[in-house]
């Protein structure tokens, strides 16, 4: 796990969102004897956390770490980055005018 705010290095997830959404992606099953799965129970999944135990954080912190990601595409085999965070409108203005390479 990389991280991008609270400067850990180790893996933690204090808010359980990151936990929630990496089940509903890529859980095995092991915990319900394979009754709940995720969608893609076979992926291995590569998090990064970039909001506090609030949900909360900077724009800064989720534009650095989506730069990681694509510095480290062929390093980690990187084919999906999933983005689970929002912002108040004003947070968010030209956001959609972002231009993401294609690696």
């Amino acid at each position: 796990m990389r991280i991008f705010v609270n400067g850990r290095e180790k893996c933690y997830d204090d808010a359980s969102h990151g936990t929630h959404v990496l089940g509903i992606i890529g859980g095995d099953g092991s915990c319900s004897d394979g009754r709940y799965k995720g969608i893609a129970p076979a992926c291995r999944l590569l998090p990064v956390k970039v909001l506090d135990q609030h949900g909360e954080g900077e724009m800064e912190n989720i534009l650095f770490a989506i730069d990681w990601v694509i510095a480290n595409i062929r390093r980690y085999q990187i084919r999906i980055l999933n983005i689970s965070a929002g912002g108040t409108r004003g947070e968010l203005d030209g956001v959609a005018d972002l231009q993401v390479k294609k690696v």
